[in-house]
């Protein structure tokens, strides 16, 4: 079977947003015997912002150098590079209809190459399931949707009638749709007109593994990785760390990540006066983000909203019990097997989470935790799920 994978973000050099649907697209080719095609046609990197010239300018010229691709990752999973540039949907819909008309040609070329395609996967309803709605119209094939993003939907797609059709469209037509998690689904089945399938996002449970040499720490060690801006609850984390120091409690916080708002969270995290707990350790690479949940005694997951958590299932894989607002998706996640959740936007929850972590994270069983993520979120559990859908949806 032949099945054409539609990114709504795809990682970048310096950006990973969109990284877990190319490991899934990863996983689908290593176990099982699918022919996986995914189009890259630059959704993080050639978004032109309308209200930011100076990164527009520096998008175009970016993109003025750059040309189609194709990038032969395994046998069975190839990535075709088609730059395109797009804006907000708000004004002429993004140019989106003009990556639909780009699409169909080159997907005609992609099945010369590598055969009758089965279906069209898109993930997300806006941008890669409105291509996807267009894109099996003329070429005959079905689609489906898994949506990733919340909340649901973003507020540019809201109308007093109720979506856009640009989403609205997608939504309706798709054979199958599937949500990454209950929460998420609930929300969705809010707009359509069925209730979604939920089948989680799978972690790399081969690379990331418990370091068999750990040892706690002599002084408690805390790791986080997110984007440091207020959404993701970096601010509330600080807010907590102060109420924990106040009370007396020893540990060091190390912050990965980095974003648009780093240089206020660093100011916010010396008004607060916690920068002697915090070590902050800007972008990290799949190698070091491993290298810190291994050596970390509980993981931190303050943010104010989440479809599902790629991080807390990173944590889970490599044995670490977690500290997580009750934000959407973690719900699903966490237990008491596996760690404490609080309420999201609260810091004075997170605190007394932390708190309550920081006296008993020695006594979880830390192979139950692994054990907990593999039987749920490894690719040799979640890709025959996805098979059953793709199965189902042919025949």
């Amino acid at each position: 079977m032949h099945i054409l994978i539609l990114p709504s973000w795809y990682p970048t050099q310096g950006n990973n947003a969109g990284l877990f649907i190319f490991e899934q697209a990863q996983a689908l080719a290593k176990h099982s015997d699918l022919k996986v095609s995914i189009i890259n046609w630059g959704p993080n990197e050639f978004v032109l912002k309308v209200r930011n010239p100076f990164k527009t300018i520096l998008t175009l010229a970016k993109f003025s150098s750059q040309r189609e691709e194709i990038i032969r990752h395994s046998d069975n999973l190839t990535e075709y590079k088609i730059p395109h540039l797009t804006w907000t949907s708000l004004i002429k819909r993004g140019n989106y209809p003009a990556l639909v008309t780009r699409l169909i040609s080159f997907t005609s070329q992609i099945v010369k190459a590598e055969g009758k395609l089965g279906l069209i996967h898109a993930h997300v309803t806006f941008p890669a399931g409105f291509l996807a709605y267009y894109m099996a119209k003329n070429l005959s094939v079905p689609y489906i949707i898994t949506e990733h993003s919340g909340p649901f939907p973003f507020r540019e797609y809201i109308t007093a009638k109720g979506l856009r059709d640009i989403v609205a469209k997608p939504l309706s037509a798709t054979a199958e749709l599937v949500a990454v998690s209950n929460p998420l689904a609930e929300s969705i089945s809010q707009f359509a007109s069925r209730m979604p399938l939920v089948i989680p996002n799978s972690v790399d449970t081969d690379f990331f593994i418990p370091d068999p040499n750990f040892k706690f720490n002599q002084i408690p060690n805390l790791f986080t990785l997110s984007q440091l801006t207020v959404n993701k609850g970096i601010g509330d984390l600080l807010q907590a760390v102060r109420i924990l120091k106040g009370k007396g409690y020893k540990f060091v916080l190390r912050i990965g990540g980095g974003g648009r708002q780093a240089a206020y969270v660093k100011r916010l995290a010396d008004k607060l006066n916690v920068s002697d707990y915090v070590v902050w350790l800007g972008g990290l690479n799949r190698q070091e983000a491993l290298k810190e949940y291994q050596n970390c005694d509980f993981y931190v997951m303050p943010s104010r909203l989440e479809s599902l958590s790629m991080v807390i299932l990173e944590a889970m894989a490599c044995a670490k019990p977690i500290v997580s607002t009750a934000c959407g998706g973690p719900v699903d996640l966490i237990n008491e097997a596996n760690g404490i959740l609080t309420e999201p936007a609260n810091h004075i929850s997170l605190a007394k989470g932390m708190a309550a972590m920081l006296e008993t994270y020695h006594k979880y069983d830390r192979s139950a935790i692994r054990d907990i993520c593999l039987s749920k979120y490894s690719p040799q559990v979640i890709v025959p799920q996805l098979m059953s859908v793709y199965n189902k949806v042919i025949s």
